[in-house]
């Protein structure tokens, strides 16, 4: 099989497929978050999504050309949604402490306490709960989610 893709996310665990061809030559394409152009394929017969979003996955117009579409399991896709949230909250929690001290110099600098932080949440996804939950009980999260407010 002739692969294509506009993903890195699997090349440490599939080494092989660092070496691709062209859009035209694709059987199989493997993508991440980035769009594609299937009018530019004219070969594929499977694709296959990194990744737990679908916004950018094409489903009526590979219904159409015959295209096979590959998502990752349940259990992949619960793997990723915890990785997601927790790497989140490690970001958020190095943002509020930013400039709080170094331990490497036990220099510590007067700060405030995380319980009178706030954190506003933008969705109550499948990553959003999580982080809620992960972040509930250490900061004052407030959450938005379109859906909620319709």
């Amino acid at each position: 099989m002739k692969v294509w893709k506009n993903t890195a996310t699997i090349d440490a665990f599939a080494p092989e497929l660092s070496d691709c061809v062209e859009p035209h030559e694709a059987e199989i394409a493997l993508i991440g978050s980035k769009p594609l152009d299937l009018d530019a394929m004219p070969r594929l017969k499977g694709l296959f999504k990194c990744g737990v979003g679908t916004d950018n996955v094409p489903f009526s117009e590979c219904e159409k050309k015959g295209v096979r579409i590959g998502l990752p399991r349940a259990k992949t896709r619960e793997i990723i949604f915890e990785e997601t949230a927790t790497f989140t909250v490690g970001l958020i929690y190095r943002m509020l402490y930013v400039s709080v001290g170094d331990l490497g110099e036990w220099r510590k600098e007067a700060r405030i306490a995380s319980s009178n932080k706030n954190v506003l949440i933008v969705g109550r996804g499948n990553v959003g709960r999580r982080v809620e939950s992960k972040l509930s009980g250490t900061v004052n999260t407030s959450v938005y989610d379109v859906e909620e407010h319709q």
